[in-house]
């Protein structure tokens, strides 16, 4: 029974034995790369303020 629930958790997770899947590696990356982006336009629009 515990067996089963762990495999239910690696496939959840994405994680097959020695490594991730594409698909979960894709997944918590997506949010950090959005942020990044929002936060590098944000800043643009800071400083082009700061410049008029």
């Amino acid at each position: 029974m515990i067996r089963e629930m762990m495999d239910r958790a690696k496939s959840r997770v994405g994680i097959y034995g020695t490594g991730w899947s594409s698909e979960s590696v894709a997944g918590l990356l997506l949010p950090i790369v959005t942020v990044l982006v929002l936060g590098l336009v944000a800043w643009l629009f800071v400083h082009a303020l700061q410049a008029v």
